[in-house]
């Protein structure tokens, strides 16, 4: 403002002070996310987040510029900040879930289905869901064909495996013949197969299951015979030169398991636990 001052003498002066310019609050400030995440709220790409400021009174003097975040992870938290001219300031942060792995896949029988049973393995967004393409000719009592299957994470990310399968009466063979990794080229593996052969007792309840499994390359060899009546599976392992032997209450199941295109084996009760028998080496001839 203007302020006049006058001595006794009647002398004046005329000050004129600088305008002053107050501002006491921070400036508006939003955060956004690129691409942006599914309904599961997760990411299977990098994500770059983006932050904007407005101050209606001092002017934004400087923000926070955009943030790429590549690594893969839960609850990433992603934070930028805003400065007006008048020197407040606002901070915003994100959250963020990334996940760019594909799933993996366990697969086994499922007497008296003549399809294999799979389910998906996902250490990070986890499975959302495993979706089967049959193909098959069917004569009499023979079932042949290849069957594709299906494995989404909750991510996006997804896995395919194709399945060469062979079923008469009471006896189921398959083997996985490639597998697709988000949607990218068609993988061989290893000669692989799974023979399972199972009886049902007359209500239709599991009486007795064999299985086998082997694994060429790996040399490795497994097999698994359930008996209804002493309640308990013996596991019985050949990989190269070790042998085992476990003794597992109740039906177990062996399961022939991916890791990025290698295979491998577990162990799973019928609800689909992972079971870790406890194996004793070495096994004799004639062991049950």
């Amino acid at each position: 403002g203007t302020v006049t001052v006058t001595d006794g003498a009647g002398n004046s002066a005329t000050l004129t002070s600088p305008p002053v310019k107050i501002d006491k609050t921070p400036p508006a400030i939003s955060v956004a996310q690129s691409p942006p995440h599914n309904e599961f709220g997760w990411n299977n790409t990098d994500v770059t987040v983006s932050f904007v400021a407005t101050d209606s009174l001092s002017g934004v003097a400087s923000v926070t510029g955009p943030v790429t975040a590549t690594t893969e992870g839960a609850s990433q938290v992603v934070s930028g900040s805003a400065v007006d001219a008048a020197g407040n300031s606002a901070h915003a942060s994100i959250t963020l879930n990334i996940d760019k792995t594909a799933p993996e896949l366990l697969g086994r029988c499922a007497p008296p289905a003549r399809s294999p049973f799979l389910a998906g393995r996902d250490g990070l967004s986890g499975v959302a869901s495993v979706s089967p393409t049959a193909s098959a000719s069917v004569e009499k009592h023979e079932s042949r064909g290849q069957q594709t299957f299906r494995i989404l994470d909750r991510a996006g990310n997804t896995l395919d495996g194709a399945f060469g399968v062979r079923s008469e009466g009471h006896e189921t063979r398959f083997r996985l013949l490639s597998l697709s990794y988000n949607a990218g080229p068609s993988l061989p593996v290893e000669e692989n197969k799974l023979n399972c052969e199972f009886a049902l007792d007359k209500a239709g309840a599991l009486k007795e299951l064999e299985l086998k499994l082997e694994l060429k390359d790996q040399k490795a060899q497994v097999q698994a015979k359930f008996k209804e009546k002493e309640n308990r599976t013996v596991i019985k392992m050949r990989n190269g030169g070790l042998q085992q032997r476990a003794i597992v209450s109740g039906v177990v199941f062996i399961n022939l398991v991916t890791n990025q295109g290698a295979l491998g084996f577990a162990f799973t009760d019928a609800g689909g636990t992972i079971l870790p028998p406890a194996f004793v080496t070495p096994i004799t001839d004639g062991d049950e």
